[in-house]
């Protein structure tokens, strides 16, 4: 919605104003003020002005400021240019350069019609700087400062143009002189003023009639012989009804006064010499593009365009790297939900875990021990075997001992290393008829690879029953070395 509720015009012999309230799209006229200015000092207009407007009931806080078209410059300006950027600084170097003026004599800004790739087609005005002083001035003091200062063309430009592109000629005498206007759809193509006698209304309408024949004539050779299509006269009904009569003498277009619009409310006030500050404050609250002398468009730096580019590039690089970031973030938030996930079931199994092993290594413990059974009763066969030839050699005595040292478990080991350390001993006395037997028995042994054999004891004659007596210690390989240093034992 606009920001402005009331437009104002400061003009050399009247004081004009007016009041809205915005409704949807439209407006609703509140109140209204048109009021000669008397002749009185420069510094108690602004005083005379606020007195006026505050009688009229006319809300303080920001106005847009209407400008006529004899208080600027206005030049149609054809500019090649690749990018909008570039605009604001050749506009105002080409009117500087045409009208001649110095840095800070006037305030230019302009209104692009079209921007295309190679040029620019736009609408350029020039405004004294001191005329925006002098009018933010007084209106300050009057309690209604410039929020926007805008030429009141445009005003009316926003309420006849014909958005279909229909060429409208306009004839507005509602100001303090009058206004030519040709509109080429939304477009203002030309747009020049005269001056208007002071007097009785015939005197106003006659001299207007002589400036519409002279405008008439010269809109045929710079309009390059355009159709228009329709002529809309805008004032007060004294002067645009002599006016009406007249011009449809001079051009063969039909022509209408402008009394209604469909989007403005008049709520009963008398609006024909207003139409141009209602057409303002509407093009303003629909969001039309007006030229604004308060702010008009900076000139911006000569690499704008690359700026603009390498904006351009920061904030693709910058959306981005966003979303890597945020696709980043979800990825860690779920893999830090799925490790909490993990870390609360392994808390749980861990015990489970550390039982299962521990039995395990009982149970690798237990076989461990359960599988020293050496087979005594085969080695006593084996024994018996060689008790060769038969008869001369006697069994005695047969001693058997298991000697059981545990089990050796690394502690970096697994238990597919560990030991079972165990040493058998085996101790056998016999009696042999001759010392060839004796030696023969004792000689089998010792190339047995099962035993080691530790001692043979002594032959000695004193068997009971065959005269020499054997005695043979024997042991398992894995017997320590200690146990292979056991001194023999006495015959």
């Amino acid at each position: 919605m606009s920001r402005y509720r009331i437009a104002i015009e400061l003009g050399p012999r009247h004081l004009r104003g007016v009041a809205v309230t915005f409704v949807g799209s439209g407006l609703r006229v509140e109140s209204t003020i048109v009021q000669e200015r008397p002749d009185m000092e420069s510094e108690i207009v602004a005083d005379w002005i606020r007195g006026l407007l505050d009688a009229a009931g006319m809300p303080t806080g920001k106005c847009l400021l209407a400008v006529s078209r004899d208080d600027v410059v206005i030049k149609r300006l054809l500019l090649e240019t690749p990018s909008k950027g570039e605009l604001p600084a050749m506009v105002d170097l080409a009117m500087r350069d045409e009208l001649h003026l110095e840095g800070g004599a006037a305030v230019i800004d302009f209104l692009p019609d079209t921007v295309a790739v190679a040029d620019s087609n736009l609408l350029a005005a020039a405004l004294p700087e001191s005329s925006l002083d002098r009018g933010r001035y007084r209106m300050a003091a009057a309690k209604r400062p410039v929020g926007r200062m805008s030429l009141r063309l445009l005003g009316v430009a926003s309420l006849i143009a014909d958005p279909h592109g229909g060429c409208i000629a306009c004839v507005d005498v509602s100001g303090d002189g009058a206004e030519f206007i040709l509109l080429e759809g939304l477009d203002v193509r030309i747009a020049r003023a005269a001056a208007l006698p002071t007097g009785a209304a015939d005197e106003v309408a006659e001299a207007a009639i002589r400036e519409a024949r002279r405008t008439w004539t010269s809109w045929q050779v710079e309009a390059a012989a355009a159709t228009i299509d329709q002529v809309v006269l805008i004032g007060d009904v004294e002067i645009t009804e002599p006016m009406l009569e007249a011009m449809e003498e001079i051009t063969t277009s039909p022509v209408i006064v402008l009394s209604t619009h469909p989007r403005i409310e008049q709520a009963g006030h008398d609006v024909s010499r207003l139409w141009s500050l209602l057409g303002l404050l509407l093009a303003d609250h629909m969001g039309k593009p007006l030229i604004d002398f308060s702010s008009p468009r900076k000139p911006t730096h000569r690499f704008e365009r690359h700026r603009q580019l390498g904006l351009a590039a920061a904030g693709v690089l910058l959306v981005l790297f966003g979303l890597i970031w945020t696709w980043g973030s979800t990825r860690v938030q779920s893999m830090q939900r799925q490790l909490d996930a993990i870390n609360t079931q392994r808390a749980k199994l861990e015990p489970k875990w550390l039982r299962y092993h521990r039995d395990r290594y009982r149970l690798a413990h237990l076989d461990l021990w359960t599988s020293v059974q050496p087979d005594w009763v085969d080695h006593l066969a084996i024994a018996v075997d060689r008790l060769q030839p038969s008869g001369a050699l006697v069994l005695d005595e047969v001693a058997a001992a298991l000697d059981y040292k545990g089990v050796d478990a690394p502690k970096k080991g697994g238990v597919d290393e560990w030991a079972v350390q165990v040493t058998a001993r085996l101790v056998l006395e016999a009696e042999a008829e001759s010392r060839e037997v004796g030696e023969t028995f004792r000689q089998h042994w010792v190339e047995d690879e099962a035993w080691n054999v530790a001692t043979t004891g002594a032959d000695t004659e004193d068997g009971k029953r065959l005269p020499f007596g054997v005695t043979i210690r024997l042991h398992s390989p894995d017997e320590s070395e200690a146990a292979t240093a056991e001194p023999e034992g006495a015959p």
